[in-house]
């Protein structure tokens, strides 16, 4: 585990989280640049040649994979009534991404189906987690955990919410010891979640 590696994507979290809550009329720029650049700092952590090895291992991997995806699929369903009723007397409070034209709703559906499928995962997985012990490990994945929910929630409540997806994707990385699993699992979930909606409002605006 590099920590001075570390340093610069926490503080650019840091600084993200600060403008997206005081500037909030341009969080869909802020959050593209965002990942942009973590995917650029972290461009040498991601393999093109592994990541297409994952397709011919076998058995094991597509397990893997698929178990993940469900999980993932039942709690996102669930997530909301369940949260809801735990926190009944809570406002949620996420990031709030506006969109008002077609170049920002290409520009976000970019950020959510490529830069952010890869980028969580190399961040806040790969790099944060280390796997020299169990506590070291124990400490880091929390670590992991919080750090990842604070990109989309601001408020505890809204954190939880979005740790629930999290959080299986953490454990798939955790038991497989392969980084590629989280992350076909997120690129292929944020895919079937964004397309819909952004076909959607893209046939709202030709219509007008």
């Amino acid at each position: 585990m590099n920590y001075k590696k570390l340093i610069f994507p926490i503080l650019w979290e840091a600084l993200f989280i600060l403008v997206s809550t005081f500037f909030t009329s341009y969080v869909v720029y802020e959050f593209f640049i965002f990942y942009l650049v973590l995917l650029i700092y972290f461009r040498k952590d991601f393999s093109m040649y592994e990541f297409s090895r994952n397709f011919t291992r076998g058995k094991n991997f597509w397990v893997a994979l698929l178990a993940t995806l469900v999980v993932v699929s039942l709690v996102y369903e669930i997530r909301k009534e369940v949260i809801t009723n735990i926190f009944w007397n809570v406002v949620f409070k996420n990031l709030n991404v506006q969109m008002t034209g077609l170049f920002e709703m290409i520009l976000y559906l970019i950020s959510t189906v490529v830069l952010v499928p890869v980028v969580d995962e190399l961040f806040f997985r790969k790099a944060l987690i280390c796997k020299k012990n169990a506590g070291l490990m124990i400490i880091t994945t929390i670590i992991s955990v919080l750090l990842n929910s604070c990109i989309y929630g601001r408020s505890f409540a809204g954190m939880v919410e979005s740790m629930v997806i999290i959080i299986p994707l953490t454990i798939a990385y955790l038991i497989t010891d392969n980084i590629y699993v989280p992350m076909l699992v997120h690129l292929g979930f944020n895919l079937f979640d964004r397309i819909p909606n952004f076909v959607y409002a893209v046939a709202r605006i030709s219509m007008r």
